[in-house]
């Protein structure tokens, strides 16, 4: 992923999911190193389990399923398909 990349990632991650916006340096550095994780945790609205994946399924966000409400299954949703546009 390119810092460019990343640095979108985040923001559909502000925008969607209510990230942290002082989290976004940390992000980019994560995203970016040789080799980056393939789950990161953001939290936001989506509480402790609010977590990015970048892996073979491609990127994704999404939440600890006990903690999933019909309001943050709109933001995963918003924030997935924009993630799928980028």
């Amino acid at each position: 992923m390119t810092p460019e990349e990343a640095a979108s990632v985040y923001d559909i991650l502000c925008a969607e999911c209510q990230a942290g916006a002082s989290g976004k340096d940390d992000f980019v550095h994560a995203m970016t190193r040789e080799r980056p994780p393939t789950e990161y945790r953001f939290q936001g609205a989506l509480g402790f389990g609010g977590k990015f994946y970048a892996d073979s399924s491609g990127w994704r966000v999404a939440c600890y399923p006990e903690d999933e409400t019909p309001e943050r299954r709109a933001m995963i949703e918003r924030a997935n398909v924009a993630l799928m546009e980028l």
